[in-house]
């Protein structure tokens, strides 16, 4: 008999060793959170509301403080996270919430040095073009593991931001895939934040949005003094004066 060679192995080079290594240590800094809720009826406000719980994503922007949606937090009565490949649960609480930019800012209160070896997300400073690659990383449903979806940018406009239903800002739709606990997961983009995973359009495929780093970066800006001032509100409408009278009337 003829004796069967070894299969060679084949050698992972630099460049992939040193990108496979970058992508761990981005997800390391990815949590999830899990929230206890009571929902307030505003219709009956004597009574205590309704309990429920749920579920979503963060990603650590300094250590034991972590970026996630105003809607994955809001109404918490309890909040908990869990790191990347850990099964602990530690206490956590909202620092600064911003409920017209469905962004908030959770740190845990305890156990804070358990934090201290991961690395912090970097956010980027560019806005992605179309059709530039993104990774949706977070923990949807159907499991407890990290999930990574991968998509491209399909569009950049203005859209309502369904948590408040009432303020529009900057979005960047893409078509990764985005399910409910995604919320509040990091977008990447050569492993830096390009943006934050909040809501999808149930009508349609593989459609998705995140909130961009012009939107992220003003919240922060805000929240430097401590405390959230909210977005501007002028408190007027416009309309587009099409007839040809009335403009020749007023100018």
């Amino acid at each position: 008999p003829t004796p069967v060679a070894e299969p060679a192995v084949e050698q992972e080079q630099p460049e992939a060793a040193a990108a496979n290594k970058s992508a761990v240590d981005a997800y390391r800094g990815i949590v999830k959170i899990e929230v206890a809720i009571r929902q307030p009826d505003y219709a009956t406000p004597w009574k205590s509301g309704k309990f429920g719980a749920g579920n979503g994503t963060g990603f650590m922007v300094s250590p034991g403080l972590f970026m996630t949606n105003a809607h994955v937090v809001a109404n918490a009565e309890r909040i908990t996270v869990s790191p990347y490949g850990d099964a602990r649960k530690y206490a956590a609480r909202v620092k600064h919430v911003a409920h017209d930019a469905d962004l908030a800012l959770v740190e845990v209160t305890e156990a804070v040095e358990s934090f201290a070896d991961v690395p912090c997300l970097q956010f980027s400073d560019k806005l992605p073009k179309l059709e530039d690659e993104v990774r949706a990383v977070g923990y949807p449903i159907g499991g407890s593991r990290l999930s990574v979806t991968r998509g491209i940018v399909s569009r950049i406009d203005t859209t309502l931001y369904s948590h408040s239903q009432s303020e529009s800002h900057l979005t960047v739709q893409i078509d990764a895939a985005i399910n409910p606990g995604n919320s509040g997961g990091a977008v990447l983009m050569d492993d830096k934040v390009v943006g934050v995973a909040f809501q999808g359009l149930l009508q349609a495929n593989s459609t998705g949005y995140m909130i961009p780093m012009p939107v992220i970066k003003r919240f922060l800006k805000d929240v430097e003094d401590g405390h959230y001032d909210k977005y501007v509100d002028l408190a007027v409408n416009f309309f587009p004066l099409t007839n040809p009278a009335m403009r020749k009337q007023y100018g």
